[in-house]
C-alpha cells in the first residue's frame, strides 16, 4: 500500500511531499510517486504510545478490566496505537484480574504492550491519589504472581520501603523495569535503586521527593541518570510549562516519555468519575480527590502533544517523546517510528496536530468520517 501525505514525520526527520510505502504491517520505504490512498493536506507521525494510562472515555482499567477491549478502541481516536494500561494501588484480587484481562487481550485496538502497576508498593506520605487502604510492602509470594504472568512490564514503587530494594532487584532480574515513584527516597537511597537497576521515574516531581539545595532528592536523581528513562505529565496541570520545559532540557528527547496519567475522565470533560474505588472530580480538565488532592490526568496523548508545541516545543520533538521514546523505554525498537524496518502504526493528523485516522500495522482501524 502506498499512501500519501503532506508530511511524514519519522519522528525525528519531516519529509515533506511524500508517499509512505506499507508491506507486511511495516514500513518499507519513504518515496515519491503514484500512491494508493491519498492523504491530502494531512501529516503522518508515528502511533502515540501510552505507557502510563489508567483509562478513559468513560472507562477506568483497574476496576472495569474487562473493558480491556473496548479501552483499546477507544485509544484509536486519539492517534494511540499502543498502551501500557495501568492499575493504582488495590487488593490483590482485584490486580489479579488486571493481569487476566491483560493476557487474554486479542487485539482489535490500540496494541496492549504488557501492564504497568503503579503500587502497590509505594510510599503511603507520598500516595498522591493512591487508597493508603490497599498501599502495603512488597510480599514475595505476591510479587512472583505478578512477575510469573509474563505481562509485566513495568512496576512503579519506592525504594527507600520496607523490602523496596529487594523489590528492585527482583524486578531488574526478571527483566521488569522497576519505576521510581510515589517515593520520600532521597538523592542517595534513589541512586543505590538506579545502581540496582531501577531505569525509570514515575511522573517526575508530582508525588515524589523533589529538590533541595541541600538534600537534591529522587527527582534530580532521576533526570540526572543517564540511563534512566523519565515520565512527565506536559498537561500543564501536573507541571508548570518552566518544569516541562526542564524535564526535556535535562533528560533531552530521549531519555524524556510523555504520559497522560489519564484516568476515565479523559476525552469527556467534567464530572464525577472512578480511579480504582475512589471517586474523583474533574472541573476546567483538573482531576482531582475530593480533598483536592490531584487524582491523575484529564488529558488524552495527542492533546499532551499539542500542549508541548503551545508552549514553543518543536513538533518533531513533541511527537517523538509521546512516540519513539516511550517505546525505547520499553525496549520494542520496531514501534514508535515511521521508516523501513519500523511497523506502520500510524497517527493520520491534521495541520493544527488533531487525529482523523489511526492505522495500525497498515490496517485502518479508526477515522473521524
Amino acid at each position: 500500500m502506498r499512501i500519501r501525505f503532506d508530511v511524514i514525520y519519522t519522528p525525528y526527520e519531516a519529509v515533506h511531499d511524500a508517499v509512505l510505502i506499507v508491506e507486511g504491517g511495516r514500513v518499507v520505504d519513504i518515496t515519491s510517486g503514484p500512491y494508493d490512498v491519498d492523504f491530502r493536506g494531512y501529516i503522518a507521525a508515528p502511533g502515540l504510545i501510552d505507557t502510563h494510562t489508567h483509562g478513559c472515555c468513560g472507562i477506568d482499567f483497574t476496576s472495569s478490566p474487562h473493558r480491556l477491549r473496548e479501552l483499546a478502541s477507544a485509544y484509536l481516536k486519539y492517534g494511540v496505537t499502543a498502551f501500557l494500561p495501568t492499575t493504582v494501588s488495590a487488593p490483590r484480587p482485584v490486580l489479579e484480574r488486571a493481569v487476566e484481562a491483560v493476557k487474554n487481550y486479542a487485539g482489535g485496538g490500540a496494541k496492549v504492550l504488557g501492564l504497568h502497576m503503579e503500587g502497590p508498593y509505594i510510599n503511603p506520605a507520598k500516595r498522591g491519589a493512591q487508597n493508603p487502604a490497599h498501599i502495603r510492602r512488597p510480599d514475595p509470594d505476591e510479587v512472583e504472581a505478578y512477575i510469573g504472568s509474563g505481562v509485566l512490564r513495568a512496576m512503579t514503587l519506592a525504594p527507600e520501603v520496607d523490602g523496596g530494594m529487594d523489590l528492585v532487584k527482583r524486578l531488574s532480574l526478571a527483566g521488569t523495569i522497576p519505576s521510581v515513584g510515589h517515593t520520600d527516597a532521597d538523592y542517595a537511597t534513589t541512586k543505590r535503586a538506579v545502581a540496582l537497576g531501577a531505569s525509570r521515574a514515575t511522573h517526575i516531581f508530582n508525588a515524589m521527593r523533589g529538590f533541595h539545595h541541600r538534600e537534591p532528592g529522587a527527582a534530580l536523581a532521576l533526570l540526572e541518570s543517564e540511563h534512566v528513562y523519565v515520565e512527565f505529565i506536559a498537561d500543564l496541570v501536573h507541571l508548570s510549562p518552566e518544569a516541562v520545559k526542564l524535564v526535556l532540557s535535562l533528560a533531552g528527547p530521549r531519555r524524556a516519555v510523555a504520559v497522560t496519567d489519564s484516568i476515565a475522565a479523559a476525552g469527556l470533560g467534567d464530572g464525577v468519575y472512578e480511579l480504582g474505588d475512589q471517586e474523583v472530580l474533574v472541573s476546567s480538565g483538573r482531576a482531582v480527590l475530593p480533598d483536592g488532592t490531584i487524582a491523575g490526568g484529564a488529558s488524552t496523548l495527542d492533546g499532551i502533544v499539542r500542549s508541548l508545541v503551545q508552549i514553543g516545543v518543536r513538533l518533531e520533538t513533541a511527537l517523538a517523546v509521546a512516540s519513539r521514546t516511550p517505546a525505547e523505554s520499553l525496549g520494542m525498537l520496531d514501534l514508535g517510528c515511521l521508516r523501513p524496518g519500523c511497523r506502520a502504526d500510524i497517527a493520520v493528523m491534521d495541520k493544527g496536530i488533531k487525529p482523523i485516522a489511526t492505522l495500525v500495522e497498515g490496517q485502518l482501524l479508526w477515522s473521524i468520517t
